[in-house]
């Protein structure tokens, strides 16, 4: 499918690509309109792609891009491009707003998660018209990328606590809706740290006399006291210090 972009003039005048070497306004140029770029700038191609159409060799270009990451313009993160104030050189609609949150969407979780521990979410896609609308619409935005980024770490979490389980419970499903809300219950309450260490201490007593039968984080949620009250009675190295 034929894409069709406006790229804004005053790119030429911008102070940074001012300063740059000619093969480096090449490649700035082409990470914004090249044939897999996206509305929300973060998009997956590979180096032999980006030699190809421009002519570059390898070597220049992974230079090129190490020059735009330690600057904080342009970073390459598990074969995907992200380019960081995307919005802020195209011209931003509705519709545009649309297809910003459906590319989104699209991004798998970990390089958003990657993107934003080298650069603030708010600094992702730049700024907007000075107009309320433009500035709501980019407000929007943000807070859409936040939330997946939430999700995501929500998800590593879940994932650990679950696997702490499988030592003992096999059959363990992560897609269990009442596993996963104990687990962040848990987490809110006490820390996510303590929950994993809880989490353990639960799986090594399992089997030992007058332990609680706890094969599951939502067990372990619902007998919390029951556990409490073992532990209490049976401290060991592995239990000491551990408060209920």
């Amino acid at each position: 499918m034929i894409k069709q972009r406006m790229l804004n003039t005053k790119f030429w005048d911008d102070n940074y690509i001012n300063r740059l070497e000619p093969i480096d306004k090449l490649l700035f140029l082409y990470f914004l309109t090249n044939s897999l770029s996206n509305w929300c700038g973060i998009y997956e191609i590979s180096l032999q792609k980006m030699s190809f159409d421009t002519g570059v060799d390898l070597d220049t270009i992974k230079k090129t891009i190490d020059k735009f990451t330690s600057d904080k313009k342009i970073f390459y993160i598990d074969g995907y491009i992200c380019v960081i104030n995307f919005i802020k050189n195209q011209n931003i609609n509705k519709n545009t707003e649309i297809a910003v949150k459906r590319e989104l969407d699209a991004v798998p979780k970990d390089i958003l998660l990657s993107l934003v521990k080298k650069v603030d979410p708010s600094e992702a896609f730049g700024s907007l018209p000075n107009d309320s609308e433009g500035l709501g619409r980019l407000y929007l935005t943000k807070l859409d990328l936040t939330k997946l980024i939430c999700n995501f770490s929500d998800h590593q979490k879940i994932v650990t606590v679950i696997d702490i389980f499988k030592e003992i419970n096999p059959t363990i499903n992560f897609g269990h809706k009442t596993h996963r809300s104990s687990i962040m219950a848990m987490e809110e309450k006490l820390g996510f740290e303590e929950v994993v260490k809880i989490a353990k201490i639960a799986v090594a007593v399992q089997g030992q006399r007058y332990a609680p039968t706890i094969t599951t984080p939502t067990e372990l949620r619902n007998k919390m006291g029951a556990l409490a009250v073992y532990i209490k009675k049976h401290q060991n190295e592995e239990t000491k210090g551990i408060v209920l």
